[in-house]
């Protein structure tokens, strides 16, 4: 983790190095709780959906979006 970005209702948001494919730095949103229902996960992937055709320089673009279960000490 690189720093602490902010944090709305779903999670925490902080900026991370993807050294993965091309060594950038990209925003990583880490939810409060999982998704544990289908109304929860409908409502990530609209969140993902919509914010794909935002093209705003005051909005992230989505350049993958997914969930992964694991140690949140590593963030």
């Amino acid at each position: 983790m690189i720093r602490y970005l902010g944090e709305g209702s779903y999670g925490r948001v902080y900026l991370v190095r993807d050294a993965s494919v091309f060594d950038r730095y990209v925003a990583l949103k880490v939810l409060h709780r999982p998704l544990s229902t289908d109304k929860d996960r409908k409502r990530f992937e609209t969140e993902g959906r919509a914010l794909a055709f935002i093209d705003h320089e005051d909005v992230a673009r989505i350049y993958e979006c997914g969930v992964v279960s694991g140690d949140r000490s590593r963030i």
